[in-house]
């Protein structure tokens, strides 16, 4: 019960973050690829677009930064299956914004890890693999859409991906068309102690070597709760699916979902709490 205390404080003390203002004093990143080695506010100002097939288009080099694209474009330019481009990328950094980005192409869009990270409001599209992998604690990824993620021959396609860490809340989230010949995941987490809560997820398509999956999560004590999760355009296709740490009988949560038209029913019965959750 403590635990389950503990992940209701979370989601109560992130959830009351403060909706984003404009930045009105910023500096204006005018050509990709960028670098951010200071800490700030930085903005676009116009579409950019790179072909770079490897690194970033923009890397977050420094704690304390906000980037906000103000709808503006990131452009991968490099089209091709093996492009490992990212579109914006911070590696262990602390207390950074993301927002507002319109990021399209490139092998992920992005790519962020580190503390009290905040990702909002961000368009991602036309990721060869990955929308967002994320790898973050303490942190919020909240009013995102990241749609048309993979293709029908990449080996695995991942709309939001959250590894290892945890604590973050993950909410309002819209994704869809996430495509691939393997497993096509909405929602991938093995943090434990995430709140993935009210998200939209629809139209993942698995290939005959892997599934179709709306959310998959496999570390303990993760609250899922009132996500919408609507008919994939595959055979073997998972609402929600618990990983390991989920059988084991961790205390994992699931209230309020809604599945619509999958092959096989969420696993809701290795959850600690299983309230208010529908099948159709």
């Amino acid at each position: 019960m403590v635990r389950l205390l503990g992940l209701a404080a979370l989601a109560a003390g992130i959830l009351a973050a403060p909706a984003h203002a404009e930045l009105h004093s910023c500096t204006q990143i005018g050509s990709l690829p960028a670098t951010i080695s200071a800490p700030g506010a930085y903005c676009l100002k116009q579409h950019l677009s790179t072909g770079i097939a490897a690194g970033a288009a923009i890397t977050i080099a420094a704690d304390d930064v906000t980037l906000d694209c103000n709808g503006y474009k990131i452009g991968g330019l490099n089209t091709t299956a093996d492009t490992l481009a990212v579109g914006v990328q911070a590696v262990d950094r602390a207390q950074v914004v993301v927002r507002g980005c319109n990021v399209r192409g490139f092998h992920t869009g992005l790519a962020l890890s580190g503390r009290r990270l905040l990702i909002e409001d961000n368009l991602v599209n036309g990721s060869r693999s990955t929308g967002m992998r994320l790898s973050t604690q303490q942190s919020m990824v909240r009013d995102n859409r990241i749609h048309d993620i993979g293709s029908t021959t990449a080996a695995a396609a991942y709309g939001l991906r959250q590894d290892v860490s945890g604590s973050t809340v993950i909410t309002g989230n819209h994704i869809s068309g996430i495509v691939s010949n393997g497993p096509s995941v909405g929602i991938w987490s093995t943090g434990a102690l995430d709140v993935i809560a009210g998200n939209r997820i629809f139209a993942m398509v698995g290939g005959v070597a892997g599934q179709a999956i709306g959310i998959h999560a496999s570390a303990r004590a993760v609250d899922i709760r009132g996500n919408h999760l609507i008919a994939p355009y595959s055979t073997n296709s998972y609402a929600v699916q618990l990983g390991d740490h989920g059988h084991e009988g961790s205390p994992t949560v699931c209230t309020g979902n809604t599945a619509v038209g999958f092959t096989f029913s969420p696993v809701y019965s290795t959850c600690v709490l299983n309230v208010g959750n529908t099948t159709h």
